[in-house]
């Protein structure tokens, strides 16, 4: 197919809005595919762009108002020069960050590092909350046959919980604490019963306690049930000072833990002095873009509860009902999708 041109749909975001308006079609660039986006994921990121309050936009790395998403499923509708390995009609999710592949830690395999990376929606490169989004080829993976192209948005948030898993080395043997109810604490269990059976979640929400158990947690916890030195291995994915707070207590001689969320403004509460009597090893987590390929085969795979994490779809048009539910209080399921397949 010719690429396409002219003026495309789109969602643009700014404090306290979300309008629909039009924008140019991302021009043809060699390297390159076209995408046209099926479903869109909101989360966090989006919410503080909303609420007018985005690190990105108070660091200068991006600016209102903006073409906004990140986790997106589309397909792959033109290619560009110098693209080989995917093809028109290829199901594909995209990657969020979008690397040089020239700077030192890209060399050194890190490229979550990327000193020059780009992040779709946010820092160099249009969002997904449109008909179009243009790709470098090497930064979309193509979806398993009989994947679910809404089901495959958590493809994206759910890398995070694969290098979560891979980076602290779960084993069989683990006993697991998942600290966070959210779409990241509850791909991280489902992630780590792959390995072991033993995982508990630990939250406060008594709707993601209940969904935990639904998922195949072995418990469900509040932060004051869990007993010290009760787990080998820890993954705070809330983003709280609470969690991280407790992981030196909860952690037995020589746990590991990762942390997925971010939390701003700093830890009073923690004390470090278990890292070094412990021996304990902490993971900074920041995404996972060497594990688009293995979530992707994870989200395919028959029982991976990929829907029971979707608590509703949305058609596009419905932008500003999808992030007002996401700020309405508890739900039975933490992730709302928009529905781009009508953005025509």
């Amino acid at each position: 197919m010719t690429w396409p041109t002219g003026e495309m749909p789109v969602l643009r975001i700014e404090p306290g809005r979300v309008t629909p308006g039009t924008a140019a079609v991302p021009p043809e660039r060699a390297g390159e595919v076209l995408v046209e986006v099926a479903f869109l994921g909101i989360c966090g990121t989006d919410l503080d762009l909303l609420r007018g309050d985005s690190y990105f936009v108070r660091e200068g790395l991006a600016e209102y108002p903006l073409i906004f998403g990140h986790e997106f499923t589309g397909t792959v509708v033109a290619v560009a020069d110098g693209v080989e390995a995917v093809a028109p009609g290829d199901r594909v999710v995209g990657q969020t960050v979008v690397t040089c592949g020239a700077c030192a830690p890209c060399q050194a395999g890190f490229r979550d590092g990327c000193e020059h990376r780009q992040e779709v929606g946010l820092v160099g490169r249009q969002g997904a909350a449109a008909r179009y989004v243009s790709m470098p080829s090497t930064s979309v993976t193509r979806l398993p046959e009989g994947a679910s192209l809404a089901e495959a948005v958590l493809i994206e948030p759910g890398v995070t919980a694969v290098n979560a898993v891979v980076s602290t080395g779960i084993r069989f043997d683990d006993r697991v604490a998942v600290l966070g109810t959210g779409t990241l604490g509850l791909l991280a269990l489902a992630v780590a019963l792959r390995v072991t059976p033993h995982v508990d979640v630990i939250g406060s929400s008594e709707a993601g306690l209940a969904l935990a158990l639904e998922l195949g947690a072995e418990r469900a916890l509040r932060a004051d049930a869990v007993v010290a030195d009760s787990y080998s291995v820890a993954i705070e994915a809330a983003g709280r000072a609470s969690g991280v707070a407790m992981l030196g207590r909860i952690l037995r001689p020589g746990g590991r833990a990762a942390l997925v969320g971010v939390v701003a403004g700093g830890v009073p509460d923690f004390d470090p002095a278990p890292i070094t009597m412990k021996g304990l090893t902490v993971h900074g987590i920041f995404h996972g873009l060497d594990h688009y390929g293995r979530m992707a085969e994870l989200i395919a795979t028959p029982g991976f509860p990929a829907p029971q994490l979707i608590d509703r779809v949305l058609p596009w048009h419905e932008a500003e009902a999808a992030f007002a539910a996401l700020t309405a209080g508890e739900r039975r399921r933490p992730k709302v999708l928009l529905d781009l397949t009508t953005m025509r």
